[in-house]
């Protein structure tokens, strides 16, 4: 497998090991079914994707800067497949992206520094800046159903590096 996937697998293993003790600390909102916190270690920079039962995904930088002048925050999906799909450009405001089908758990989401207006050719070409896994709210309380305390927020390992671009794909 291509080194970049295998930074994707070992940040999922990392994350699902986290999800175990790190303490629960925060309240979802009505309506949220999935989470996820992006970050990168050595960083200020956090975002915080949530996807809602209308078929949203909202995504905030919670904290860090924005990105530079002539670069873009850019948003991506990342599969079992190991294959990256933009989501879109975070910027200072919240970002929001219709999802039909869903955001399935255990999927990366990744931000990478992008040149102004996204990747070129639709595929990663900056660095990763902030990743998390996405977990599904029900599931982290499934053990314990009456409680009332609020889900954790996943402290996860990020990818680090480079995605190189895929040749074969446009």
């Amino acid at each position: 497998p291509r080194l970049w996937m295998r930074w994707i697998l070992a940040g999922a293993v990392a994350a699902t090991l986290a999800l175990a003790v790190v303490p629960r600390i925060w309240p979802p909102a009505p309506g949220m079914e999935m989470v996820a916190e992006l970050t990168a270690e050595g960083s200020a920079l956090r975002f915080e994707a949530a996807f809602y039962a209308d078929g949203m995904l909202r995504v905030t930088r919670m904290s860090g800067q924005s990105a530079p002048a002539g670069q873009s925050h850019e948003l991506w999906m990342i599969g079992a497949d190991g294959i990256p799909h933009s989501l879109g450009l975070v910027g200072d405001a919240p970002m929001e992206h219709a999802m039909p089908q869903g955001l399935p758990a255990g999927v990366t989401l990744a931000v990478t520094m992008e040149p102004a207006g996204g990747a070129p050719g639709g595929v990663p070409s900056g660095q990763i800046v902030a990743s998390g896994i996405v977990t599904d709210i029900g599931s982290l309380n499934r053990d314990r159903p009456n409680e009332t305390i609020a889900p954790v927020r996943p402290k996860l390992i990020p990818l680090g590096g480079k995605v190189p671009p895929d040749k074969g794909r446009s």
